[in-house]
């Protein structure tokens, strides 16, 4: 169901300056829940989200999804974000991030943290304890990037 609301609304949405970064959607007695967050440059505002939520419930409500009675959610997807393509790591080159692995490469079992230092053809180098990892990005299975409160 999240593939197929992002196919219908990516086009529109995109055409506003916003990017999509999750959908999530589920049901509850009977009812949809549809979340979407999104981002662009500078950061999101509660007028984006209004604009947002009004294209989106147009375009849903005019799809052959049968949403009959959803409820829709768009926010920012704060601090938090899960980092998921290789664009979302692009933006965090230099940043610590922390990340969970779906199967252990070299030495590294499930968890890693450390600094962007590259992101090349769907791989990132994280730099921890003076040591480089290369990650590929599909065998990430959540990754964010640290708040780090007061600059450390």
């Amino acid at each position: 169901m999240e593939d197929k609301i992002r196919e219908i609304i990516k086009e529109d949405i995109e055409k506003e300056g916003f990017e999509i970064v999750e959908v999530k959607c589920s049901k509850f007695q009977g009812r949809t829940s549809i979340k979407i967050f999104i981002d662009k440059p500078g950061g999101v505002a509660i007028d984006d989200c209004e604009k947002a939520s009004g294209i989106i419930s147009f375009l849903l409500d005019g799809s052959n999804l049968n949403l009959a009675g959803y409820e829709l959610e768009v926010s920012s997807p704060g601090l938090d974000r899960p980092l998921v393509s290789e664009r979302d790591f692009e933006k965090c080159l230099g940043k610590t991030v922390m990340i969970n692995l779906k199967e252990s490469i070299n030495d590294i079992k499930n968890y890693i943290e450390g600094k962007i230092i590259l992101v090349d053809q769907n791989n990132i180098t994280v730099q921890n304890k003076n040591r480089e990892a290369v990650i590929p990005i599909e065998t990430i299975s959540k990754a964010k990037l640290k708040i780090e409160i007061g600059g450390q």
